[in-house]
């Protein structure tokens, strides 16, 4: 199940009035160990008591992926046929990605 609907289901039972406990033991009724953990949906339950709306995960801080473009792409694959043993230091060192 996606995350955005798990969410949505812990939001909606949360404003049904029921606690963590409840809404965790109705998500492993209906998807067994495949659900989210109880600490998930206590801390979803945390946000939603303190006024949180929203279901997307928060910004994070940090290096925003930017390596997988299709130039990049095409330069490791061309590396690559030219010479399959090559080493991932040297295409490190040949586009400059980490």
């Amino acid at each position: 199940m996606d995350k955005t609907n798990i969410r949505f289901y812990i939001f909606t039972r949360f404003k049904l009035g029921l606690n963590a406990k409840q809404i965790h033991k109705k998500l492993c009724d209906a998807w067994g160990d495949t659900t989210v953990s109880y600490t998930t949906v206590a801390e979803w339950v945390q946000r939603f008591k303190q006024g949180r709306i929203s279901l997307e995960d928060d910004s994070r801080i940090g290096r925003p992926v930017t390596g997988s473009t299709d130039r990049n792409i095409e330069i490791i694959r061309s590396l690559i046929d030219e010479n399959p043993h090559i080493s991932i230091r040297y295409m490190v060192f040949v586009t400059g990605l980490s």
